[in-house]
């Protein structure tokens, strides 16, 4: 009984630090690197697409704007690498429509957001942003993302990220994709 008061008493110790301790503040400068998959759309007006998923690798660099604090707006300058790439010339796969099904639109090129980071505790951060990208054609992005320090200057780091994409020659219809990451952060 003794034992387990103690480990209680412990508990409830390490619980109260870890909501009380100073919390860092929203870093400087963080880059990421991540890659993960997604779902999309399965079609874009008359344009069909072969897949319903694809994959992602990105870096990503957030300058804070202004002091220290635990609620930073941050600028976000990114880039997605097309390292997943295939062949999409070697055969026809018909749509429903009798077209040719066709890829997904390239989504690696640079990308520029705005955002806000908010420190959570001692360890933990959390942040949303917006921006444009250029892909295959003029994107928009929404994102969140969470990190949680590891050490002194390294994090691990999930995001979601919803991106629109016109689709040329669709009539000025969207395809749009959803891809989950997991990655590292280094923060300064």
């Amino acid at each position: 009984m003794k034992k387990l008061l103690i480990v209680c008493l412990s508990a409830t110790a390490i619980a109260l630090w870890s909501v009380t301790a100073p919390a860092q503040s929203v870093p400087l400068v963080s880059g990421d690197l991540d890659v993960g998959a997604g779902s999309t759309s399965a079609r874009a007006g008359d344009v069909y697409f072969r897949t319903t998923n694809t994959y992602l690798a990105s870096a990503d660099l957030a300058v804070r704007i202004g002091g220290a604090g635990k609620t930073r707006p941050v600028v976000v300058l990114g880039y997605s690498f097309g390292v997943f790439g295939g062949d999409y010339t070697t055969d026809c796969p018909l749509a429903p429509n009798g077209s040719c099904k066709g890829r997904f639109p390239n989504t690696y090129g640079p990308s520029v957001g705005v955002g806000l980071r908010q420190i959570l505790g001692p360890r933990g951060m959390v942040g949303v942003a917006a921006g444009v990208a250029s892909y295959d054609s003029p994107a928009r992005f929404a994102e969140v993302d969470a990190s949680w320090r590891l050490v002194s200057h390294l994090a691990v780091v999930t995001e979601l990220r919803y991106i629109d994409l016109p689709v040329g020659g669709s009539g000025g219809a969207h395809a749009w994709f959803l891809p989950l990451t997991f990655g590292a952060r280094l923060y300064w």
